[in-house]
């Protein structure tokens, strides 16, 4: 198998991992979270994976990567794009991953409110 099959298949295991972590409304959830829901195709080739849906400014854009490296690639390719990027591995601790999200939601969501 060839290097980037084994890279794609790997960054799709990974963004199921997430996606299981948002499967249930998390018992650590903040009191903004309403869901997590997955992108479509047309979002998808726009640069994002998932959208956080808030209680008050909507929906916040995330890309999904396996590794900080993918992080550095995506930003080098898509400049302003205003997902929040999350590394997602299967087998890492859920808890601290959905943690991580809501941190990085949060100051998010704190920006978002600031300009309405």
């Amino acid at each position: 198998m060839s290097r980037k099959k084994d890279e794609a298949l790997f960054g799709k295991a990974n963004e199921e991992y997430f996606f299981q972590a948002f499967s249930k409304r998390p018992r650590d959830a903040p009191e903004w979270f309403v869901s997590m829901r997955r992108a479509t195709k047309r979002e998808d080739r726009n640069g994002f994976d998932a959208f956080l849906l808030t209680t008050n400014v909507g929906e916040i854009p995330i890309q999904i990567k396996s590794s900080t490296q993918g992080i550095i690639r995506f930003f080098s390719k898509r400049k302003g794009n205003p997902a929040i990027l999350i590394v997602a591995v299967a087998g890492v601790n859920p808890e601290g991953m959905r943690k991580k999200v809501f941190e990085l939601v949060e100051k998010r969501r704190w920006e978002l409110l600031a300009v309405q």
